[in-house]
């Protein structure tokens, strides 16, 4: 990971508390988030992921959304959601269906090469993250890799 971008459209809705990297003991970089929630509870989320290739050969590798309380409700409901959440739940409180009555985080996660499938590309990569809540769009993150 390389660079990371937290942007919010209702800062009286939602903020964030932190979003950053910062490098680990072994001076991988690392991710924390924290989403602030000003108004909750929280009772329904659709997340909008896109991962593809920056550049002038771009290339989009997933572009998804999902229904994020249905999917944290059964995890089963989508696979390919659901190898995501394996590897980003040791991290994060998206631990449970909603409804959320608590900030949001993810701290520490680390992605070293060879540990995703990303590491197959080889160039910059870049994930977009889209929350909608109540069918606005409240935040985006963009979080950009290099292999």
């Amino acid at each position: 990971m390389r660079n990371i971008k937290c942007e919010t459209f209702d800062p009286k809705y939602v903020n964030f508390g932190s979003c950053e990297l910062a490098p680990n003991l072994e001076n991988n970089p690392t991710l924390s988030i924290v989403i602030r929630l000003l108004k909750i509870p929280l009772t329904n989320l659709n997340l909008r992921i896109t991962v593809g290739l920056a550049g002038p050969q771009a290339l989009t590798v997933v572009n998804s959304t999902f229904d994020a309380c249905a999917f944290l409700k059964s995890r089963k409901s989508n696979k390919a959601v659901g190898r995501l959440y394996q590897y980003i739940a040791p991290y994060t409180n998206l631990n449970h269906g909603c409804p959320y009555k608590h900030d949001i985080y993810v701290k520490n996660l680390s992605v070293v090469q060879g540990d995703s499938f990303l590491s197959l590309v080889h160039g910059e990569i870049v994930t977009k993250i889209e929350a909608t809540v109540d069918g606005k769009k409240r935040v985006n993150m963009e979080i950009r890799s290099g292999y």
